[in-house]
C-alpha cells in the first residue's frame, strides 16, 4: 500500500469519524468544506463499500438457500425413514399376530 493509498484511507476513516461525532449536531453530514475531488473519492469510497456490502448479503443468502436445500433433503430423508418405521412397525404387529395364533410367545426365542 503507497502513501497516497494510506493517506486516502486516513481521510476516509477520520471523515467517517467526524460524521459519527458531528451526526447529533449536524443532520445531514455537511460535506462544504470539501473539494470536488474529495466529495469524488469520498463518493466513490462509500460505493466501493455499499458493493462490498452488497456482495456480502448476496453470499449470505446464498448459503442461506444452500442450508434451506440441505434442510429439505434431510426432511425427505426422514420423512422416508419415518414411513419404513411405520412399515416395520405394522409388519411386526402382523408377525406378532401370527405367532400368537399359533401358540408361539416370542419373547422365549431370544433366550
Amino acid at each position: 500500500m503507497d502513501l497516497e493509498e494510506i493517506l486516502r484511507r486516513k481521510f476516509y476513516r477520520e471523515q467517517l469519524e467526524e460524521s459519527a461525532d458531528a451526526a447529533h449536531s449536524r443532520l445531514p453530514i455537511s460535506c462544504d468544506d470539501m473539494s470536488n475531488s474529495e466529495k469524488n473519492s469520498f463518493i466513490q469510497f462509500l460505493v466501493a463499500e455499499s458493493n462490498k456490502k452488497d456482495q456480502q448479503i448476496d453470499h449470505l443468502q446464498q448459503t442461506i438457500d444452500a442450508q434451506g436445500e440441505r434442510l429439505s433433503g434431510m426432511q425427505l430423508t426422514l420423512d422416508k425413514i419415518e414411513s419404513a418405521q411405520h412399515a416395520t412397525r405394522d409388519e411386526n404387529i402382523k408377525l406378532n399376530a401370527q405367532l400368537s395364533r399359533q401358540g408361539v410367545f416370542w419373547p422365549h426365542l431370544f433366550r
